[in-house]
């Protein structure tokens, strides 16, 4: 039974990405973000598990990367087309959002060929999922008054370019998967972690897409060293 639970974590991620879809179509956003949160948190949890448990497994990760492609390849792109949407251009230039879905797609093929699962190259389809969903939410709930600055179509496919660039680009990120809980093996995870949260108590909404601008940041000063280390 306990070779399960990893796989049963892995399927609540599916589920919830199956689910934010539903909720973001319905306009039921906040919803929506709840479905997303749940999911980030059953895929952070599956492979501690899986490793807590010694139950790693071909078929576990095969299956992290196919949920993982609806949680977060569909589900920014769905993100994107509806800002998209909201930005009143013809809808046929909405469907642009999902190019946002195909670089996932690759970015997630990518990943399953890496060595490294502390450090990998480019940025991880959750953390642009959380960006994307970070700038709809913000949108929706007008954070600081960046509504009408963030719908500016120009601005949107600008996010779109620059994040399918990152995706597959060799810039090193940091793994938000935890090992252990040590400060020593996790301390760039717990800064990142602290000062998101703290930011969520200040600016609102708009905590998500700078919380991930902010995690690029500490990767390229941060995470480079370690990555070439991890390499040597």
């Amino acid at each position: 039974m306990k070779q399960q639970i990893p796989n049963l974590l892995t399927l609540t991620n599916l589920f919830c990405g199956c689910l934010a879809i539903v909720f973001m179509l319905n306009g039921h956003l906040f919803a929506m973000f709840l479905a997303v949160v749940i999911g980030e948190v059953a895929d952070l949890l599956d492979g501690f598990a899986a490793r807590a448990l010694k139950v790693e497994t071909p078929m576990g990760e095969s299956l992290d990367s196919h949920a993982d492609m609806v949680s977060f390849g569909v589900v920014p792109g769905m993100g994107m087309y509806l800002m998209l949407l909201w930005s009143d251009v013809p809808e046929w230039m909405a469907y642009g959002g999902f190019i946002v879905t195909l670089f996932c797609c690759l970015r997630l093929s990518q990943f399953e060929t890496e060595e490294s699962r502390a450090y990998f190259h480019g940025l991880a389809t959750p953390s642009t999922t959380a960006f994307i969903i970070g700038l709809l939410l913000t949108a929706h709930y007008n954070s600081l008054g960046l509504r009408e600055y963030i719908l500016q179509p120009v601005f949107l496919f600008a996010v779109i370019a620059v994040f399918s660039y990152l995706m597959l680009s060799n810039i090193p990120t940091f793994n938000m998967k935890f090992k252990n809980f040590s400060w020593r093996d996790n301390k760039i995870r717990y800064i990142f972690t602290i000062v998101c949260t703290t930011m969520c108590f200040v600016i609102e909404w708009a905590a998500l897409p700078i919380g991930m601008i902010f995690y690029i940041i500490l990767s390229v000063f941060f995470t480079e060293k370690h990555y070439a280390e991890e390499k040597a």
